[in-house]
């Protein structure tokens, strides 16, 4: 990856930012079987530097990015998708639609939004398909190299992409702003009125975090160890 690269997805990483939450007590219903997951691969270290804004896709609002091996993309709330790689951006797909979270894996976008849209661009195959997966809205996505994927969003809503996408939990209720997945039976979901749950091998299982606040992000590098940011201030590690 050459240094303009790099920095620009340090600059995605500050605007999408980074999270993650604590669980705890109540056992709930026990998730689907998750076979097949890889390790997460090292992540590289951040660049430095002041970010390369000279080059502006389009107009609508910038709502997410992500970087896989080989290109940096970036989605908007109400335009297309954008690509960062040869040293330059392109429109990679322009259908106006509200998206609002995005992760990547080694070679794949994926991206959700409002109303269950879950948009994943594929840069082997070249393809970009679109799923509706729920009619729920999505708030969050997280992705494995190996190509399993977590998404979350309102009134509970977990959704796991093995084969296909589909639900994941039941019995949450609480609208769910951040996920993070490290593998198979690990997981971590947080969100409204400080609601923080982890998957475990019998199930989710909320943690009691004595917030009252929105959390809004998580982000997880093991099963045993975890951050979750919010309103106000928040900051908790598990």
């Amino acid at each position: 990856m050459s240094t303009r690269t790099a920095a620009l997805v340090a600059a995605v990483l500050i605007v999408a930012g980074v999270a993650l939450g604590a669980l705890a007590a109540r056992t709930l219903p026990r998730a689907a079987e998750v076979t097949g997951v890889a390790s997460p691969s090292a992540t590289p270290p951040i660049a430095t530097g002041a970010p390369d804004t000279s080059a502006l896709v389009f107009a609508q609002p910038l709502s997410a990015g992500c970087a896989t091996d080989n290109a940096v993309w970036v989605v908007s709330d109400g335009g297309g998708i954008g690509r960062f790689a040869d040293d330059g951006w392109s429109l990679a797909e322009p259908t106006l639609r509200s998206l609002v979270a995005a992760a990547c894996a080694r070679t794949e976008l994926i991206a959700v939004g409002p109303g269950g849209r879950i948009v994943a661009a594929d840069e082997r195959s070249r393809r970009i398909t679109t799923d509706m997966a729920t009619a729920e809205d999505l708030l969050a996505v997280a992705a494995l190299p190996a190509g399993n994927a977590v998404a979350s969003g309102t009134r509970g809503t977990i959704l796991l992409r093995d084969l296909g996408w589909g639900a994941y939990a039941r019995g949450i209720e609480e609208d769910l702003l951040g996920v993070a997945y490290v593998g198979a039976e690990s997981a971590w979901a947080v969100g409204a009125s400080g609601a923080a749950y982890r998957l475990e091998a019998r199930g989710w299982r909320a943690l009691p975090t004595g917030l009252t606040m929105t959390l809004r992000g998580v982000s997880a590098l093991t099963r045993d160890d975890a951050v979750a940011v919010g309103d106000d201030g928040a900051l908790l590690r598990w």
